[in-house]
């Protein structure tokens, strides 16, 4: 079991804690001029994507739900969102891949509902073009997502990544935060509590959750009886307290199938489960795919 919280009352919480421009890694930025090209279904990446439209437009589906990408407006596709993109004609546009190097629970998009799409300004085409022409070696060689959208792709790109001279990472860093901010600045928490209990519990699975402890251990953590935990994290989360560990369990399991070269019963033990056949099905129930058939997507 580990260390319990002393006190309930955080002087920082988690959730208001200072986003560090460290975990940002910027895998591609460039610029690219589609026509009737930019085609590609079912895409799903470990890494977020921005895009600023200028001239043309194309359709981009994501939960289900169509968007027209227009010139003078900026789009995000979070990491791990199967999305679709639909170009019929014209569609010019600045990307960037960005990869978050946070634990689970602490990434933008486990904590905020942030907006697909946002108006740009000129200070936001500003940073897509000078992180373009400060980085050219970064452009994708290929568009096609299942060209560059592996596991080999992507660990080169970090490596190029961290290489680069410490003054343009932390050019890169900054801009990249002014961007991801003005998405921040339309979102909204996902999490809304009326019970700092429950936030207190919710930052202790966060800081455990590779460790084995019980809903029990968690509900005497927040001083509250099993079966009420239960009902207020449901109330205030959504879910269950099991169903939220599984989550973010797989959530991690996700990510390194797609970057890491870790044996499947490595990635089992480092998101927690000691048992690498119960880890197999618990995973094939929740995204129906095997461990292996899940990475095999990111190796072709």
């Amino acid at each position: 079991m580990p260390t319990k919280y002393t006190t309930l009352d955080h002087e920082a919480s988690r959730h208001e804690r200072k986003y560090s421009p460290a975990n940002l890694v910027m895998l591609n930025v460039g610029f690219a001029q589609e026509r009737g090209t930019w085609n590609y279904r079912n895409v799903c990446s470990p890494f977020t994507r921005l895009y600023y439209v200028t001239k043309g437009s194309a359709a981009l589906i994501l939960n289900g739900v169509e968007h027209t990408l227009t010139p003078g407006h900026m789009y995000m596709v979070p990491a791990l969102t199967p999305h679709s993109n639909i170009n019929t004609g014209v569609f010019d546009h600045y990307y960037i891949h960005i990869l978050e190097e946070l634990p689970p629970g602490e990434n933008l998009f486990e904590r905020y509902d942030l907006p697909v799409e946002i108006e740009g300004s000129r200070d936001d085409l500003r940073l897509f073009e000078r992180l373009w022409k400060r980085n050219a070696d970064m452009r994708l060689s290929h568009p096609n997502p299942s060209v560059y959208d592996n596991r080999h792709s992507l660990m080169e790109c970090v490596r190029q990544s961290r290489e680069r001279s410490l003054h343009e990472r932390l050019f890169s860093a900054g801009a990249l935060l002014q961007l991801l901010s003005r998405f921040v600045e339309r979102a909204t928490p996902k999490y809304e509590f009326s019970d700092s209990r429950v936030r207190s519990a919710l930052d202790f699975i966060n800081d455990h959750y590779k460790e084995e402890f019980s809903i029990d251990e968690v509900a005497e953590i927040a001083c509250l009886s099993t079966d009420h935990f239960i009902r207020l994290f449901r109330a205030e989360v959504g879910i269950s307290p099991r169903q939220y560990v599984i989550n973010l369990r797989l959530s991690r399991a996700k990510v390194l199938f797609s970057t890491e070269s870790m044996p499947i019963s490595e990635v089992a033990m480092e998101v927690g489960y000691t048992d690498p056949s119960y880890f197999t099905r618990l995973f094939r129930r929740h995204t129906s795919f095997t461990p292996q058939q899940y990475r095999d997507t990111f190796n072709t």
